[in-house]
This record gives C-alpha cells, sequence and structure tokens, in this order.
C-alpha cells in the first residue's frame, strides 16, 4: 500500500477519528444496523483524541466531519472552555450510542466513555491559578524561613 502527502502520526490520528464520521453518516441504521454503536466507537475515538491534546498541549485546532478538508483552523477558534464542551459532547454522545458490552475485546463500550466523560468533566472543572502554585515552590540557592516546616 502506497502513502501519499506528507504528514506525522498525529495527523494520522486526526484523519483516523475524523473521516469515517464524515462516510458513515449518510449511511441509514437499515443498510448497516451495526451504525449507531460505531458512531458511537468514533465519537468515543475522537473524544479521547482531543482529551490527550488537550491536556498537553492546551488550545488545539478542533477538526470534525463537517470540516472542509481544505480549511484552514486555528488553535485559538475556540476558547479553552469551548474545546472542553466540544469533547464532552463527544463522550456524551459516546455514552448515549454505545452498548454496556461489547462482542469484542477491546472495543469502547458505554462504562469506557462514562469513565473519560467524568474523567474530562474534572478536567474541565480544574481553572489553575499561576499566582498560587509554582510561584510558592523553594528554590534552589535560597533561604528556607525558619516557620515552614520541612517535608
Amino acid at each position: 500500500m502506497q502513502r501519499t502527502g506528507t504528514g506525522c502520526a498525529g495527523t494520522t490520528a486526526f484523519h483516523a477519528s475524523i473521516l469515517p464520521l464524515a462516510a458513515i453518516n449518510p449511511i441509514s441504521t437499515s443498510d448497516y444496523p451495526a451504525k449507531d454503536g460505531r458512531v458511537g466507537e468514533l465519537h468515543f475515538l475522537r473524544g479521547a483524541l482531543y482529551f490527550w491534546l488537550k491536556i498537553h498541549f492546551d488550545r488545539v485546532p478542533y477538526v470534525d466531519e463537517t470540516t472542509a478538508p481544505t480549511a484552514v483552523v486555528s488553535n485559538t477558534a475556540q476558547t479553552s472552555q469551548q474545546l472542553w464542551d466540544t469533547i464532552i459532547a463527544d463522550f456524551r454522545a459516546a455514552v448515549a450510542s454505545l452498548p454496556a458490552t461489547q462482542s469484542q475485546v477491546g472495543r469502547a463500550n458505554k462504562y469506557a466513555a462514562e469513565a473519560y466523560l467524568a474523567k474530562t468533566l474534572l478536567y474541565a472543572a480544574y481553572v489553575q491559578d499561576p499566582t498560587t502554585h509554582a510561584g510558592n515552590v523553594d528554590r534552589p540557592g535560597q533561604a528556607r524561613r525558619s516557620d515552614q516546616p520541612r517535608h
């Protein structure tokens, strides 16, 4: 199989989580009875991908099945909270579509989506205050105050 184009594994992951949704949406459930479950799996995969990107890079360009292939998407097109909301929406869609158990080992199920949804909601609710974290760490070479306990 010959690969065309340039890119990295991240671009492949983007396409692997977005292109199938665009392809599967027009198909009716009568033509593809497993459609709802597969759509749920794709929402789960996209949510997991963007969750990882969000916690590692914070602001990332959000691309979904409605984004034109030639569109230029900025990483500031959405606020941080809007990006969390889109990730949460993917996991909620996965929870609604996935079965409680799968016939094949390793496939995402409703409980995996619920766990990721809960984790995402926790991350989205946490707002780091930069004035109270790293600034209070002892720096090498600075004297420790005598009233501070040593850990």
